[in-house]
């Protein structure tokens, strides 16, 4: 009997371990998922900012500019157009989502995130070419100014 009662104190103290070492490996499994979200969160905010940038000097260009059109601008105009028309045909999507399960949703919509967000920085490059392309024209118009009027008070290097 005293036998039996230290035998399964025993077995009790070695599962005992097995747990703390399971909780250990589930609170370390779990801080390395929230710095990997946080990360994750960071690069997305990233993402969004220069985005957004992108999106603010390609309107600056486009601007009270008579309109120069250069090739990147009508693949990018084609891509706007495509993304938009792909977000008003989703809400036939969505009733066809909710008959589906949890998993499959959340997986469509990682799929679907993650190809719009391909599809924006496919489109965010065509814009960054747009960008050059008229920073180049604006250095050219400049350079072929400066031969012009070399005295230029405007374009004068102050000492």
């Amino acid at each position: 009997m005293n036998q039996n009662i230290l035998q399964l104190s025993n077995e009790i103290k070695d599962i005992s371990k097995k747990l703390e070492i399971r909780s250990n490996t589930k609170r370390e499994l779990q801080s390395e998922l929230e710095r990997n979200r946080d990360m994750y969160e960071r690069k997305n905010l990233d993402l969004a900012k220069m985005l957004m940038a992108i999106d603010n000097l390609y309107s600056k260009c486009n601007e009270g500019v008579v309109r120069i059109k250069h090739s990147h601008e009508e693949f990018a105009e084609e891509t706007e157009t495509k993304n938009k028309k792909g977000k008003k045909g989703d809400k036939k999507g969505d009733e066809k989502s909710k008959k589906k399960d949890g998993n499959d949703e959340k997986k469509e919509k990682a799929e679907e995130d993650e190809s719009n967000t391909e599809l924006k920085c496919k489109l965010a490059i065509q814009k960054l070419k747009s960008i050059f392309a008229y920073t180049r024209d604006y250095r050219t118009i400049i350079d072929e100014y400066k031969k012009q009027v070399p005295t230029s008070v405007v374009f004068s290097k102050k000492n």
